[in-house]
């Protein structure tokens, strides 16, 4: 009896030790882990990167990217022909200033489109909603214009690039616009294709998206499913945008947007990185105030590229009316929360406060603030501090980042 005691007092012993040693292990593992996390943050090796950081690094490379096309021209040398490489570039400096353009157009279009359907919704009068039209119509032709201009195209492979960058499908007789014959975002489904039952629709898409050239399934579609020259240009446009958005996820999702923009767009090499270049600027811009680091990172490579864009992510994530929001809280209730904000946004924060305090503010709160940013940041305006200065960009994120 004693023996078998003793042997199972043992074995108690044995595992509670194996248990003891494999906590300890888990834990030291979790110890490693936590400081290579740390210091990969600290030196930026980008070791442990999420899917967001990804996507975000993959945009900015993207835009950084400047490919060229190769042409030919021949000229005519004392009498003999003579045929030359020319390069056709695009550039991306030009496309970023562009994008940025383009979108402000978007955004234009996607209110005034909200602003016609509520029109059409309220049964108002006719005049009221032939203006939205004829201006949505009006943004439509000129973005066309711009953007066709930038990367050489016709109207209609414009039209579908503009799809792919995230604007509403307007077609091709913008002239004759309707609320029902417009989609507020680009959808699931464009309106032109809505007629179309679900079963129709799922079989369309995977004959579209097949290996055939384009031109056979286009024949192919019109004959079996019906489908006449504006709902073909719709479904290319859909096609085209539903890659494109999704292009920065991964690297088979790349390539498959670079596919669909030559297969759907027709576009050359060169002009789909382009467009693949403006869409990572978009992507970016969406990223919020996760976009910084990449954006700054970008500055560092071409400041031609990174700047419109950093402070377009400025604007876009709020950072002036969240100090003005601050310094407006000086001297109250919640005057502690909104000096450390301030001093976090540095000479943001600075510009709200000397902005409160030209519009009648008297606070020693303030006075606190501007003292604290001071003995930080030169004066000046925030953006003129910062400049084109990658390592004042970092400094600046790394404190304001705790309260963006």
């Amino acid at each position: 009896m004693s023996d078998a005691g003793s042997s199972k007092r043992s074995g108690g012993s044995e595992r509670a030790v194996r248990i003891a040693r494999a906590l300890a292990i888990l834990l030291i593992g979790l110890a490693l882990m936590m400081a290579l996390t740390a210091a990969d943050r600290a030196l930026r090796l980008g070791l442990f990167r999420n899917p967001l950081t990804l996507q975000l690094a993959a945009a900015a490379d993207a835009v950084f990217q400047e490919p060229v096309d190769r042409g030919q021209v021949q000229l005519d040398l004392g009498g003999t022909p003579v045929v030359i490489d020319m390069p056709l570039r695009y550039e991306r400096s030009v496309a970023v200033v562009l994008i940025l353009e383009l979108d402000q157009m978007r955004a234009e279009c996607e209110r005034t489109i909200a602003h016609l359907k509520t029109l059409d919704y309220l049964e108002a009068e006719p005049e009221q909603q032939e203006a939205d039209a004829a201006r949505i119509a009006s943004l439509w032709d000129a973005a066309q214009q711009r953007l066709a201009g930038a990367i050489t195209l016709e109207p209609e492979r414009a039209r579908t690039v503009l799809a792919a960058l995230g604007w509403p499908w307007i077609g091709d007789e913008a002239e004759a616009l309707t609320a029902n014959a417009l989609d507020l975002h680009f959808a699931v489904r464009p309106a032109a294709l809505r007629t179309i039952r679900p079963d129709a629709w799922h079989s369309i898409l995977t004959e579209a998206e097949g290996e055939r050239p384009w031109p056979e399934v286009a024949a192919h579609l019109a004959r079996r499913y019906r489908l006449n020259e504006g709902q073909l240009r719709a479904l290319q446009a859909h096609l085209c945008r539903t890659d494109v958005a999704r292009a920065f996820h991964s690297p088979n999702a790349l390539r498959q947007a670079q596919r669909s923009l030559q297969r759907y767009a027709a576009l050359t090499p060169a002009q789909v990185q382009t467009v693949l270049a403006m869409a990572g600027a978009l992507e970016l811009l969406d990223g919020g105030k996760f976009a910084f680091p990449p954006l700054i990172d970008l500055l560092e490579r071409e400041p031609s590229l990174g700047l419109p864009l950093l402070h377009e992510c400025v604007r876009r994530t709020g950072v002036r009316g969240q100090a003005e929001r601050a310094a407006a809280e000086l001297g109250g209730p919640a005057s502690a929360d909104a000096e450390d904000t301030l001093i976090a946004l540095g000479s943001f924060g600075a510009d709200a406060v000397q902005a409160a305090l030209a519009h009648g503010l008297i606070s020693s709160a303030a006075e606190r603030v501007q003292a604290a940013i001071g003995a930080s940041w030169p004066g000046g305006a925030a953006l003129e501090v910062l400049g084109n200065d990658p390592a004042l960009w970092r400094r600046w994120y790394g404190q304001a980042r705790q309260v963006l």
